[in-house]
């Protein structure tokens, strides 16, 4: 910068070059300014959410045999998925977590898988449509993974998304007339938006897709999945138990405390295995000191199965809840209130 002086009071700069210099390792924004006063704040959006897209098995989950109860459910899912059956999307819907809708849709998947009704794919993705932190997975996210999936070469998996839209598409119309059928599960859908884009268009293939809500879909067919029985609950809660430890005669030997402890989860499959968690932690506990401590507070109760060790193998699980506060509101024995998205409770849904 050059300047002339025109006056006493003028200042003066001759061939005087201003800039920034960085040196070191920068890591991260830079910020390039001339005057700040006070602090500096960046703030960058997050990456989106990658899904990861995994194959279904013929015999389930590794928790398959704690599956209990809804035959009458199972069947009527199976009688949409199989070869002969009609329409394209299953919604199994539900008022809260926890109440067993990704369980029951791996199992069904899996019985499917069994009896060979998919041989082109059976494939499983989580859409984190109820995220705490509101990071769920758009549907074009998912089309890549799942052409990764279904045997798409890398290089032929088109960088931009609405080509990859085109070639999920057309592969799913090429292994319909090759008779080779596909099954998607969509799990935790909060919208109609998250899978609309997915669903296959050849009518050979289905989709089962789950949901605190009821979804806007054309050709959807909405399950509204309840609790469980008390007496699947109370089984659950056995099994579930000896699962860790195979020789626990708590809820055999007090099946009257055990009846307690289930209705204090509302016999939600969830929150009965919250407390199976606790039980298998702790296997001096007895029932009707977990019953006391969960009427006088709840809160600390389920608190300690984050940090149990079959606390933590539940939570590592396809049917982990988001976070403890809606599995947990049951067996803090206080009333549900439905949320934002329980907006498709109860009688939102037409039956199968």
């Amino acid at each position: 910068m050059t300047a002339k002086r025109h006056g006493a009071d003028d200042v003066v700069a001759k061939d005087v070059v201003s800039g920034n210099v960085i040196s070191g390792n920068v890591i991260g924004p830079v910020v390039q300014a001339h005057t700040i006063h006070g602090g500096v704040h960046l703030h960058s959006a997050e990456p989106p959410v990658m899904p990861v897209v995994t194959p279904v098995a013929a015999q389930g989950s590794a928790h398959a045999d704690l599956f209990v109860g809804r035959a009458a459910q199972v069947e009527e899912v199976l009688a949409r998925l199989e070869p002969d059956g009609e329409g394209r999307a299953v919604v199994v819907s539900a008022g809260m977590g926890g109440v067993g809708k990704t369980a029951l849709a791996l199992r069904t998947a899996a019985l499917a898988v069994r009896r060979e009704w998919f041989t082109g794919a059976a494939l499983f993705v989580d859409l984190r449509g109820y995220d705490p932190d509101g990071r769920t997975v758009a549907s074009h996210d998912v089309f890549a993974p799942l052409l990764r999936a279904l045997d798409v070469e890398t290089q032929d998996v088109p960088e931009n998304r609405a080509e990859q839209a085109a070639v999920y598409h057309r592969t799913l119309d090429r292994l319909g007339r090759e008779g080779r059928r596909v099954l998607l599960v969509l799990d935790n859908a909060s919208s109609g938006d998250q899978v609309r884009d997915l669903l296959p268009r050849h009518a050979a293939h289905r989709a089962l897709a789950t949901t605190r809500d009821r979804l806007s879909l054309s050709d959807g067919n909405t399950l509204v999945l309840e609790a469980l029985p008390a007496a699947e609950a109370r089984t659950l809660l056995e099994r579930a138990l000896r699962n860790h430890l195979p020789d626990d005669p708590r809820v055999a030997g007090s099946p009257r405390i055990a009846d307690r402890l289930v209705t204090m989860c509302g016999a939600l499959p969830l929150a009965v295995r919250i407390v199976a968690a606790i039980l298998a932690d702790e296997p001096d506990l007895p029932l009707t000191a977990l019953v006391d401590e969960l009427r006088m507070g709840g809160r600390a109760a389920a608190r300690r199965v984050v940090g149990g060790r079959s606390g933590r193998r539940l939570m590592a699980t396809p049917t982990r809840p988001r976070s403890l506060g809606g599995a947990a509101r049951p067996i803090m024995h206080t009333e549900p209130r439905p949320g934002a998205g329980d907006r498709g409770r109860a009688g939102a849904g037409r039956p199968l």
